[in-house]
């Protein structure tokens, strides 16, 4: 069943599972479903996610695929300790520039794999960037590199109570 909202109508895909409503996906109680099993338990075979909802794995496939073509879905992929894998300091810095500096700012920061994150802010900054590196030195110069675009402001991470928490899409997955 497809949820309705107050929004204007601008398009219906040919499964008519979800509708677009200004760039908004509505998605039915099934969708939201498998997406949460899919953020909570992202390994499930295709036959476990349909048991658990009561679908075929087929039928099961054919959202996945309609929901990765939609976009909803964007990747997969292994969630990982920076610590376990030598890089314990994590920061996060926010960057300031304007102008040109401010447009070319995505780019700039994608050449630098330290930066595990950015995001384009509205406020004063404008960026905020998640960083790992394997010591301060290392940070020092990634700050130092990241300056030549705008001022920075660097503040370190002491401890993470989550990360990447699954998305509050509206409805429990059912076990």
């Amino acid at each position: 069943m497809i949820q309705a909202n107050e929004c204007c109508l601008v398009g219906i895909n040919r499964r008519k599972r979800v509708f677009t409503v200004e760039s908004k996906l509505i998605l039915d109680a099934t969708a939201r479903r498998l997406l949460a099993l899919l953020q909570s338990e992202g390994r499930l075979s295709h036959a476990e996610i349909g048991r658990r909802l009561n679908l075929s794995a087929t039928t099961v496939a054919e959202r996945i695929h309609a929901l990765e073509a939609d976009g909803v879905i964007r990747g997969y992929g292994a969630v990982v300790d920076p610590r376990r894998v030598g890089l314990p300091i994590v920061a996060m810095v926010t960057l300031t520039a304007e102008g040109e500096r401010c447009r070319k700012l995505p780019e700039a920061v994608a050449a630098h794999p330290e930066v595990l994150s950015c995001r384009r802010l509205a406020g004063e900054a404008s960026a905020l960037l998640e960083i790992a590196v394997p010591s301060i030195a290392a940070l020092e110069a990634v700050v130092d590199r990241l300056g030549a675009y705008g001022k920075t402001s660097t503040t370190l991470v002491l401890s993470t109570t989550f990360d990447r928490r699954p998305l509050p899409i509206g409805v429990p997955a059912t076990t």
